[in-house]
């Protein structure tokens, strides 16, 4: 950040109620305050003291509360971008130098536009590398609820299998079963109707087993946490064998 904004302390907040000179060689003269612009003026000397004190959210709250008494203070707002730019709050901290240039109006100091303009044009940059690297911290993981849906997913997906083997075992068996004389005939019927209870079972299943997928693989893309190990370590699985049971464990 610009020394200014280090230097902030010293020579923080401009007064956001003294206009400047017209002439460099007049005296300047101080226009009688309005009721707004005396408590505007008492936020920002609320706010210099907040940011010496290294509170720098609450001088914040105190700027854009004296900006609502005061709006055309531009001093308020170039103060309020150099504060949010030492916090690293680059969209906010270009949007506030943007209505002070716009506050500034045509006749404004060619130096200390191009001087605006230049940190806006550097925030942008910095902007734009902050979103790429906070990309990289985030990642995609399973939480307990969208692990259980995959999981449920592939319970539900063995058991629409299982059941619709048997289903269609079931019916082949019915279509090729002979009666013969009246024979037989009842047999049949508890054929087809084994066949049409598990294909039954089956189709159920098998709606839980799509909803269940896509549920649990939508909370999975959905979900952005803060990478917390190094990205370029492989994931690690180990089996963990108990009384009667195995465990098989990725560690990513």
């Amino acid at each position: 950040m610009r020394g200014a904004a280090l230097a902030l302390s010293c020579v923080l907040f401009a007064s956001a109620i003294a206009p400047r000179p017209a002439h460099a060689d007049s005296e300047p003269v101080e226009p009688k305050k309005t009721p707004n612009q005396v408590k505007a003026e008492q936020h920002y000397k609320r706010a210099r003291e907040l940011y010496q004190l290294g509170r720098y959210r609450e001088a914040i709250a105190q700027l854009e509360a004296a900006l609502k008494l005061d709006p055309g203070a531009a001093e308020l707002l170039y103060n309020l971008g150099l504060v949010r730019e030492k916090l690293g709050d680059a969209e906010e901290a270009i949007d506030a130098y943007r209505k002070y240039l716009k506050a500034l109006g045509p006749e404004a100091d060619p130096e200390e536009v191009a001087k605006i303009r230049s940190a806006i044009k550097r925030l942008e940059g910095a902007k734009t590398e902050l979103k790429a690297r906070e990309a990289k911290r985030m990642e995609h993981r399973f939480t307990p609820l969208s692990a259980s849906l995959l999981v449920g997913a592939g319970v539900s997906a063995l058991v629409t299998g299982v059941f619709g083997v048997a289903a269609l075992r079931h019916d082949r068996e019915a279509r090729e079963y002979v009666i013969v004389d009246g024979r037989g005939f009842e047999e049949r019927q508890q054929i087809v109707r084994a066949a049409k209870s598990e294909a039954t079972v089956a189709n159920v299943f098998g709606v839980l087993t799509f909803l269940s997928a896509g549920v649990g693989l939508t909370l999975y893309f959905t979900s952005e946490f803060p990478r917390q190990d190094d990205p370029r370590e492989t994931p690690r699985t180990s089996l963990r064998v108990g009384p009667g049971s195995f465990l098989l464990e990725t560690k990513f």
